[in-house]
């Protein structure tokens, strides 16, 4: 990834936009689907199915279609918390690594509480670059001037 897009997608401001989608996006579904928004969801995985809450994937999915939408998943590998396998295999991947977890404290959610929050971590994971080069948490309230984005 050149150094100008890398600056983009380590922008607080670019994180926090997408952010936003995703909880606007969240937010609709629990309106239109109170129900259902909260049941389990089994995710196929090779050591078994995993039960996660449907929100929490689909807020997974937003935030993983926004960012590759902007930046192509041939420079940038999303890994989601919800849907990630238990020990994911980088010693070959050339690729910049966004570790996210759109819904950290899916019952806290559930329960109407404003204690959850969005972490996303930006990784360089090529072994003799191996470090971080954001890391990001959002909590809500999210209004237009909020400053809760931090890295």
């Amino acid at each position: 990834m050149d150094k100008v897009h890398l600056a983009e997608l380590l922008s607080p401001d670019y994180m926090l936009k997408q952010v936003r989608a995703v909880r606007s996006f969240v937010q609709k579904h629990i309106k239109q689907f109170p129900d259902s928004a909260f049941d389990p969801y089994w995710l196929p995985m090779p050591d078994g199915p995993k039960p996660l809450a449907a929100v929490d994937l689909l807020a997974e999915r937003v935030f993983m279609n926004g960012v590759s939408t902007m930046f192509g998943n041939e420079v940038i590998d999303i890994l989601g918390e919800e849907s990630l396998g238990k020990n994911p295999n980088l010693e070959q991947e050339t690729r910049i690594c966004l570790l996210v977890d759109m819904i950290d404290g899916t019952d806290l959610l559930q329960r109407e509480f404003s204690n959850w929050c969005s972490a996303m971590v930006v990784f360089d994971p090529q072994p003799k670059k191996r470090h971080i080069l954001g890391a990001y948490v959002v909590m809500p309230p999210m209004p237009p001037s909020s400053t809760t984005c931090m890295y």
